[in-house]
């Protein structure tokens, strides 16, 4: 059977996206981070899609050096997941921390993300190990990550803002912020 990295991100989406959830899939440069930013319960997970396990190895060619990342953050990544496709007579979905390795249910694993302030923190210390952007541009920051569209499991766009002026519009009041931001949506 064939699939495609795509294919596990639309999977994903249909098992796990409900309305309590916000979704930022990432491109382009900020992609750099990852391919999606999820929330829930004012709790943040970064996530990288691959196709399938095997897939997972080209990561390490995105960085300056994949062991001194691994060294410094490979303890406190538990919101940063792997999340790949496997056959077992249908496609199913695996998931995995992404220094640290250790497996993880995925319904577990949307579940251990960070409260904002320490999040923020592991991007600011996770994009400086990330090579620069092939087309020559600097380095990412967290401020860089600009007008991010959040939909819900309707596919209705419900916010699109920073993620900077998500957090200062907010500061972290967890059902509070999910009310507005669903209310902005209507």
């Amino acid at each position: 059977m064939k699939w495609w990295e795509k294919t596990v991100e639309y999977l994903f989406v249909s098992i796990y996206f409900d309305n309590d959830l916000m979704l930022a899939p990432l491109d382009g440069n900020e992609e750099r981070l990852g391919d999606t930013i999820l929330s829930k319960d004012n709790k943040w997970i970064v996530i990288e899609f691959k196709r399938n396990e095997t897939c997972i190895d080209a990561e390490k060619s995105k960085f300056t050096s994949y062991e001194e990342a691994k060294d410094e953050l490979g303890e406190e990544d538990s919101h940063h997941l792997l999340i790949y496709g496997k056959f077992e007579g249908r496609l199913i979905l695996e998931c995995k921390t992404y220094f640290s390795n250790q497996h993880k249910d995925i319904g577990d694993a949307l579940l251990s993300g960070l409260g904002i302030d320490s999040f923020i923190e592991y991007i600011k210390r996770f994009i400086n190990f990330k090579k620069p952007p092939k087309d020559g541009g600097g380095g990412l920051s967290f401020e860089d990550y600009t007008l991010v569209a959040c939909v819900n499991s309707e596919g209705r766009l419900v916010s699109c803002m920073s993620l900077s002026e998500h957090i200062s519009m907010f500061g972290g009041k967890g059902k509070q912020v999910h009310d507005k931001v669903m209310k902005a949506g209507n």
